[in-house]
C-alpha cells in the first residue's frame, strides 16, 4: 500500500509575528478551528463467537446430560423389573440356577452406572461452559485511543516543522 505526504510551507506574512512551537496549535484550539480530541477512548468491540460457541456448548453439555440421565434411569428402570421377575434382589446371590438372567442384570446395572457418570460429566461440562461464556461476556475490557494519525505544524523563528504520528 502506497502512502503519498505533501507538505506546503508558505512563508508568514510581515504582520504576523513568528510563533514559537506549539503556539499554532494553541491559536487554532482559541479559534476553534483545531481537531477535536476524544474526551474519553474508545471500548473494544466484543467479538460474540466466542459467546456463541460457549452457549453451543452448554447447551449440548445440558443435552447430554439430560438424555443420559435419563436413558440411565431407564436402565435402571428395566434393571429392577428383571430382578423382581426373578423373585427379588436375593436371586441373583452366590450358586443360583439363574446366572444367565443374573448376569445379564448386572451388564444392565453396570450400563446404567455408565451412562449415568457420563451424564453428570455433561453436566459439569455445561456448568463449566456456561460459566466460561459468563466470564468472557462479562469481563471488563481494556480501553485503548482512538485509531487515527495527526498532524502538528510547528512555526518557530529559525523554521517551521511538521509531525506526523498515528496509531492502529
Amino acid at each position: 500500500m502506497k502512502h503519498q505526504v505533501t507538505l506546503t510551507l508558505q512563508r508568514l506574512a510581515q504582520h504576523e509575528p513568528p510563533r514559537s512551537p506549539g503556539e499554532s496549535e494553541l491559536r487554532a484550539e482559541q479559534r476553534g478551528t483545531a481537531d477535536p480530541t476524544p474526551s474519553a477512548p474508545e471500548t473494544d468491540r466484543l467479538s460474540l463467537t466466542p459467546a456463541v460457541i460457549g452457549a453451543g456448548a452448554t447447551v449440548v453439555g445440558l443435552a447430554v446430560g439430560v438424555g443420559l440421565s435419563l436413558a440411565a434411569a431407564s436402565k435402571r428402570s428395566d434393571r429392577d423389573a428383571r430382578v423382581a421377575a426373578l423373585g427379588g434382589e436375593h436371586s441373583c446371590g452366590s450358586g443360583t440356577v439363574l446366572e444367565r438372567q443374573c448376569t445379564s442384570i448386572r451388564a444392565m446395572d453396570a450400563d446404567a452406572q455408565d451412562l449415568a457418570t457420563v451424564g453428570v460429566a455433561g453436566f459439569a461440562t455445561a456448568g463449566l461452559c456456561a460459566a466460561a461464556t459468563l466470564t468472557y461476556l462479562l469481563w471488563p475490557r481494556e480501553q485503548r485511543a482512538e485509531q487515527g494519525v495527526g498532524i502538528r505544524p510547528s512555526v518557530s523563528p529559525v523554521g517551521a516543522s511538521l509531525a506526523i504520528g498515528g496509531s492502529l
